[in-house]
């Protein structure tokens, strides 16, 4: 759902030697841009597993089910549409453990193919205030500012990879889509990301949206939702993790935190422990 998550970006600790790595940071204005380790986890399992996502589904979330549901259907073993959170979290914890090259670029640590420090980057900015830290780089470079888009404009944005990603799936194979509630998915994936209200999810006919009508559309979705509202529906989800798999993920996100500034231990998903 994401377009960044389209693009084929080179990761560094894979791609290049610590010779590379040591002469691109003396020479260019490097900058890495981070995110809170609990966001974007969390994000990683709605873009992967929520929001539909056939590729994933096939390669990930069938050998997610087989590890770790016990008395799992043979629909879900061979389709892996439905990995819960708690089911991917255990997942992406355990691989990190034990088989830490193995996990996944859009689930490892930003640190372990960022590698914050042995590259000195010039600037570190957070996606929690992206304008403005982009705004700061091109200021750095000499460049003009860019005009922040508007909450109608990311809608737009994000309702329209939509529009067509579900074009795309009518052209689709059906066998293992045809199991899913392919608009339901989209609601509740809307409705996680803060851009639905609990009042507008049920009422909200995501079947007729196409790439023709994504501002009609847009004006449906709530802009009003608070970031708190947001928050919530985030650490709600944390909070349905039992004990031991939420200490585990404490200690997955730790390097992280510590490095970029994040609490390790937030206390709206752990003061309930």
């Amino acid at each position: 759902m994401s377009l960044v998550h389209k693009m084929d970006l080179p990761i560094i600790s894979r791609e290049y030697t610590d010779v590379d790595v040591k002469n691109f940071s003396k020479a260019a204005f490097s900058v890495l841009f981070v995110r809170d380790p609990y966001s974007r986890l969390f994000s990683g399992y709605i873009d992967k597993f929520l929001y539909p996502n056939p590729h994933y589904w096939n390669v990930y979330g069938r050998k997610i089910i087989s590890k770790y549901r016990k008395n799992a259907s043979l629909e879900s073993m061979q389709c892996g549409h439905d990995v819960t959170f708690a089911e991917f979290v255990e997942y992406v914890v355990d691989t990190y453990e034990y088989k830490p090259r193995l996990l996944e670029d859009h689930f490892s640590p930003i640190h372990q193919h960022c590698r914050p420090c042995e590259i000195d980057y010039k600037i570190i900015g957070k996606m929690e205030t992206f304008g403005d830290d982009v705004n700061h780089v091109l200021n750095e470079l000499g460049e003009i500012h860019i005009k922040q888009l508007s909450v109608e404009q990311n809608l737009n944005e994000v309702l329209l990879q939509i529009a067509n990603d579900l074009h795309y799936y009518k052209n689709l194979n059906k066998t293992c889509l045809g199991s899913v509630n392919v608009f339901e998915r989209v609601r509740q994936t809307l409705y996680l990301r803060g851009f639905l209200s609990k009042d507008n999810i049920i009422n909200f006919n995501i079947s007729s949206l196409t790439a023709s009508n994504v501002k009609q559309y847009t004006q449906m979705l709530s802009s009003k939702i608070s970031k708190g509202e947001r928050r919530q529906r985030l650490v709600s989800q944390y909070k349905s993790l039992g004990k031991s798999l939420l200490d585990k993920v404490g200690r997955f996100v730790k390097a992280d935190c510590v490095l970029f500034g994040y609490d390790t231990r937030p206390d709206d998903i752990f003061n309930h422990l």
